[in-house]
């Protein structure tokens, strides 16, 4: 058997080894908050996002501060549709709440 065949069975892909690291690592938890900001550009669009002066994702609640009123009231009353829309982009129950300011 060559050193070649032997190694085979204890390579991982990069992804496998990845997504180790990530979770040996805990990172699993800050990498999808940074994804939820993310998403939340692609969910909203770019004519909120130019509107949008911050997004912090904290416990679980998007905290979002906005440069206009009346843009502030229309995703207070999106919030639940904003919700469930980046959840399902993001695969799982990543964010409960939505705070404007």
């Amino acid at each position: 058997m060559s050193n070649r065949e032997y190694r085979k069975g204890d390579v991982s892909t990069f992804k496998e080894a990845f997504h180790d690291l990530i979770k040996q690592y805990r990172l699993q938890g800050k990498l999808g908050n940074l994804r939820v900001v993310e998403v939340w550009k692609q969910v909203v669009g770019p004519f909120i996002d130019s509107k949008t002066e911050s997004v912090v994702m904290k416990n679980k609640t998007l905290i979002v501060k906005v440069t206009s009123a009346p843009l502030k009231q229309e995703i207070i009353s999106s919030r639940s549709i904003l919700i469930k829309n980046i959840n399902k982009e993001m695969g799982g129950d990543w964010v409960s709440d939505i705070k404007v300011y």
